[in-house]
């Protein structure tokens, strides 16, 4: 409307709404994110949002709160319960003022549930491959939203759109022959699920490739169980009952096993041969080699590596 515009000196503000640049390309009122385009009059999206909620419209922004709720970013907002929000990094837990803005003081509440779910991440985080996984989730552009289930049974992780954990704190006893007494295992298991989505890897979910069991939860389980192994639990958990049926998934129940954790590729990482040209020198006995294969000895495997697409190198497995 005109008229109607904020002005210093003079000159009009560069900034609109969730605290953006405007762009006036195409408009005076079109205002840009990371990852998507809005109008700052009625605070809609140009673009239909990736990762929809149920109760809101595609194309709603800062959950039709632009007043108490900002996104900096442009993907989605990141935990909440009973009222609060706190964003994870690294260990520490951080509120969201009334503003929207994220503080930079620790997260000091007392809702329980926000407090025993840093717990169970700082658990998760402190194994190596916990700490990874976690790091590429935060790294992501993805917002991973941690919600309580207040169900003891109900823990799942929802790639459909809302990139959300819904887990219990509460224990369970003998699910598929182990026990779920400590919480940050029931979390590790959905993290490993949020960790398979946000790497792209569509076809570790789709249930159709596996016997009716999605892969993502074969990875899933051997990363429980390295969690397990890791905090000087001995009971491995082998089976999972997926939808009524129970898969005997794993055969190996040993907890030294599962301590030699090996994760899947990224999706920016490949295998390929450490050494472009390998050489193969003949060794010593080759006569009698040659005298059992016909004069045609097997040539040895070649060495693999890790190879990060981005970085142009060989990475390891725990990086």
């Amino acid at each position: 409307m005109p008229g109607r515009d904020f002005t210093i000196t003079g000159k009009r503000s560069r900034h609109s709404i969730n605290g953006q640049e405007r762009s006036d390309e195409l408009n005076d009122n079109l205002t840009t994110a990371l990852y998507w385009e809005y109008d700052s009059r009625i605070g809609r999206r140009w673009n239909v949002d990736p990762k929809p909620k149920t109760d809101l419209s595609s194309y709603s922004t800062f959950e039709n709160n632009p007043v108490f709720f900002s996104d900096k970013n442009g993907d989605v907002i990141d935990i909440k319960n009973n009222g609060e929000r706190v964003k994870y990094d690294n260990g520490k837990a951080y509120a969201y003022n009334k503003d929207g803005t994220l503080s930079k003081e620790v997260y000091n509440g007392t809702n329980k549930f926000i407090l025993q779910t840093i717990k169970d991440l700082n658990g998760i985080n402190k194994q190596k491959f916990g700490k990874l996984y976690l790091r590429d989730l935060s790294n992501s552009k993805n917002t991973l939203s941690i919600l309580d289930s207040k169900d003891a049974m109900i823990n799942n992780y929802d790639e459909k759109g809302s990139h959300t954990i819904t887990y219990s704190q509460l224990p369970v006893n003998n699910k598929d022959g182990v026990n779920f007494n400590k919480s940050f295992i029931k979390l590790g298991h959905e993290i490993a699920h949020a960790w398979d989505w946000d790497q792209g890897k569509a076809e570790y979910m789709n249930p159709t490739k596996y016997g009716g069991l999605p892969l993502s939860e074969i990875h899933a389980v051997i990363f429980e169980n390295y969690l397990r192994a890791m905090d000087g639990e001995t009971d491995m958990r082998t089976a999972y009952t997926y939808k009524n049926v129970r898969y005997e998934i794993l055969d190996n129940s040993s907890a030294d096993y599962y301590k030699k954790f090996k994760r899947p590729l990224r999706n920016f990482e490949i295998t390929k041969p450490l050494f472009e040209n390998p050489t193969f020198v003949k060794p010593i006995n080759q006569a009698v080699i040659d005298a059992m294969t016909n004069g045609i000895p097997p040539k040895p495997p070649i060495p693999r590596g890790i190879y990060d697409t981005k970085s142009k190198k060989f990475v390891n497995n725990d990086e």
